[in-house]
């Protein structure tokens, strides 16, 4: 290391060479660009704790009056959750074989349960919309609690609780109880940091008028999921996924309302009254005169007429909102066209690619979502409607019934002429299945599609008309006892 050294009685610079430097990171030394920017080490309960309910609040102020958060949840809900999930049961028998009129009792169970009267005990939301806001709420408020409730009084004695996360209480914390567990806003963790029970408020913090104030109820872990998408590994909660965003939508939010007031008021072309001193101004004798097409105003001798015509919108607006937009759309894991339904200059290979992009990150999330919720979900109301007869089953072969596949919807492409040509190739090459190629497309099996094909050839043959050659095309009904297969 090189260090200069001046020195004030004979004015000169002398340099000398030193080795004490030690091995750091240039982001870590450069005091100069860097002083200002405080850190501290902290875990992720108490960065939570100190801000996750405004980052909450705000979330949801934004959802109220940004329409790109609107565009943002709406997206997000739409590429996960979507329709619903296709459930497929995969139930075998006692010997591990496959139990076809299981199945068909399973799969039809499933979704006469998920009808509003059955699936809420609000009685008034369907399965598909309570999928929707959980998932929702877990973008907007870092987390949702979904409560199960066992013995409820409908057909499958099992129904859902959607409570907002504010329910646990973010102040209560207790470092350990008695059993040796602690709670960490409101939730009880074990040693190896489990879920053993959830603290629960009577009311939420936010409701007016309160019915148990403070009260809190402890609430066993095998009653309530906690939907969230952990961002360290010790977190306990989570923020909302539109965190890294929100600072830049509140002030994209204002300047836009700046630019939307500043153009009203441009096109509006106030006129100004300027007087010299010889007219001093006596009272409001022109407010009488308006300003008309094609009109004049007389002016007493002295004054002059000014016409006011700010600026704006002005030409940096569309500068500045798609440069804003482009560091949302990548804080909010979407693609900017989308985001800001903005089109111009994009083209195939562009738009390919950001479909591409959005189509893994939603595998991973749907992912998430079957594994924490739909699954936890199906196996206790299985569970429930097996133990207390209303699926006609045995309830001793219950991990055997509870085999099942759920798989969400699939992605139209841009050019599907040229993606289906791609997948022909794929197909005669060897590179992907039939079966494979169906689920990741349509979001359904290849049983279902093949089923549907063979209905539809016994439609036509049923009312006497010819059937078309493009359902005859596959299928092969010639086969005996009317089995359905394909075709080499």
């Amino acid at each position: 290391m090189t260090n200069y050294y001046y020195n004030k009685k004979d004015g000169k610079i002398t340099m000398r060479q030193t080795n004490k430097g030690k091995r750091s990171y240039s982001a870590v030394t450069s005091n100069q660009l860097q002083e200002g920017w405080v850190t501290s080490l902290s875990n992720a309960n108490s960065e939570l704790r100190g801000g996750v309910q405004r980052l909450r609040n705000m979330a949801r102020d934004l959802e109220r009056s940004n329409p790109y958060v609107v565009r943002f949840l709406n997206e997000w809900v739409t590429n996960i959750v979507g329709s619903g999930y296709t459930f497929q049961s995969l139930a075998e028998n006692s010997s591990g074989r496959e139990d076809t009129q299981a199945r068909e009792v399973i799969e039809k169970a499933w979704e006469e349960w998920k009808k509003p009267r059955n699936c809420s005990a609000s009685k008034d939301m369907s399965y598909c919309e309570l999928k929707s806001l959980t998932e929702r709420s877990v973008a907007r408020d870092g987390g949702i609690l979904i409560q199960k409730l066992r013995g409820f009084d409908n057909d499958y004695n099992f129904s859902l609780r959607l409570l907002e996360i504010d329910r646990l209480d973010l102040d209560y914390n207790v470092n350990k109880l008695e059993n040796g567990n602690r709670i960490v806003m409101g939730k009880e963790l074990n040693l190896y940091d489990e879920a053993i029970a959830y603290h629960l408020l009577g009311d939420h913090p936010g409701e007016t008028y309160k019915r148990y104030g403070k009260k809190r109820t402890r609430v066993p872990a095998d009653q309530i999921i906690h939907r969230y998408y952990r961002g360290r590994a010790e977190s306990s909660h989570a923020h909302p996924l539109l965190t890294s965003a929100i600072i830049q939508l509140r002030h994209l939010e204002k300047y836009e309302e700046a630019e939307a007031i500043a153009a009203r008021i441009s096109a509006s072309s106030t006129v100004a009254i300027e007087r010299d001193s010889s007219m001093p101004y006596e009272g409001d004798e022109y407010l009488d005169q308006e300003l008309s097409p094609g009109g004049k105003w007389d002016l007493e001798p002295g004054e002059k007429a000014h016409l006011l015509s700010p600026t704006h919108p002005n030409s940096n607006y569309d500068g500045f909102r798609s440069g804003v937009l482009k560091g949302v759309s990548a804080g909010l894991l979407m693609s900017y066209p989308t985001l800001a339904q903005d089109y111009g200059g994009v083209n195939y290979s562009s738009l390919r690619e950001s479909k591409l992009n959005i189509k893994a990150l939603t595998k991973c999330y749907r992912r998430l979502n079957i594994e924490n919720e739909e699954e936890p979900i199906f196996r206790s109301w299985l569970s429930t409607a097996l133990r207390t007869g209303a699926i006609k089953l045995p309830a001793n072969n219950f991990d055997n019934f509870a085999k099942a596949s759920f798989t969400g919807a699939g992605f139209e492409w841009v050019d599907p002429a040229k993606e289906i040509n791609a997948l022909k190739t794929e197909l005669e090459i060897g590179a992907t299945s039939l079966s494979r190629a169906v689920k990741e497309r349509l979001g359904v099996s290849l049983d279902v599609i093949i089923a549907e094909r063979k209905r539809d050839v016994e439609a036509f043959e049923n009312a006497g008309l010819p059937v078309p050659e493009t359902l005859l095309a596959s299928l092969d009904l010639s086969s005996p006892a009317g089995s359905t297969n394909l075709k080499e």
